[in-house]
């Protein structure tokens, strides 16, 4: 009898199948997040091979490369019964811009549905903001107002006299992903209700692309209420950076004097020799 070769086979008429999930789904304008994120990728096929899943990813920092996020081993699902679920996880943990696509063809040439790309921002940093005010002299000097004679500081209130040519404020925020109408600024007059602009337009971006700078002049004599908020794209909202160096904000007084006293100073007493 002639001996028959027996050849083992198999048919796939089924395409892979894959499902991404993310740990942490709290995003804000539409792609950032402010905490790490961690993503589990699940391929549903009989025929896997693990080395033909073709991962591509980018990772950036204000347009600098960043260390690409490792992916795990591909572990097969020990039950007999999901035994084609096989899972991968990814950990986006750094402040990055993040693009993350996936392709997969099956033993048998089949491939799994075009993946759409996956783009968001990870952010872990608080914005940092520091005020700086100082007085300008006639020659265009900048005076730190915490040195000058001139000005002083009595129940947490700045006073500055009117020997200067402007007195004014220069505000650093520390942030790559930022946008100026997000900025909380009020320096409104206490005393004769004088209104000051708004901190929502005419930011400086340096050229690190993280030092955003505003000039803030004062030039009505009045006492200011100064208030600053400010909470980047991310949501993370901003630290402080007082004269203290302490990471806290307190609302600042500022008393800008810009008129001399009027009248006649009267001195009465019954020492003549008092003086």
């Amino acid at each position: 009898a002639k001996q028959v070769q027996v050849a083992d086979f198999t048919i796939d008429n089924i395409d892979p199948e894959l499902k991404v999930v993310y740990d942490n789904n709290d995003v804000l304008n539409e792609k950032y997040y402010n905490a790490p994120r961690k993503a589990t990728l699940t391929i549903d096929e009989h025929n896997f091979r693990a080395s033909d899943v073709k991962i591509t990813m980018t990772a950036e920092n204000n347009h600098q490369p960043v260390e690409l996020p490792i992916v795990s081993e591909w572990e097969t699902d020990p039950d007999p019964k999901k035994a084609d679920l096989h899972t991968a996880t990814i950990l986006y943990d750094k402040d990055a811009d993040y693009t993350f696509d996936i392709e997969y063809t099956d033993l048998s040439g089949r491939a799994m549905k075009d993946y759409k790309q996956d783009v968001f921002v990870v952010d872990n940093t608080d914005p940092v903001i520091t005020v700086n005010y100082f007085a300008v002299q006639a020659d265009g000097t900048k005076v730190d107002i915490t040195e000058d004679v001139n000005v002083s500081s009595k129940d947490a209130i700045k006073y500055v006299n009117r020997d200067y040519v402007s007195f004014e404020a220069d505000i650093i925020i520390q942030e790559l992903n930022f946008n100026q109408e997000d900025v909380e600024y009020s320096a409104n007059g206490t005393k004769h209700d004088t209104k000051m602009e708004d901190a929502k337009s005419g930011w400086t971006t340096q050229e690190d692309g993280i030092t955003r700078t505003k000039n803030i002049k004062f030039v009505q004599q009045d006492i200011y209420k100064v208030d600053l908020a400010y909470a980047d794209l991310a949501g993370r909202k901003a630290q402080f950076v007082n004269d203290n160096n302490e990471k806290k904000y307190e609302t600042d007084y500022i008393c800008l004097d810009t008129i001399d006293p009027e009248g006649v100073l009267t001195v009465t007493g019954s020492n003549p020799n008092a003086w």
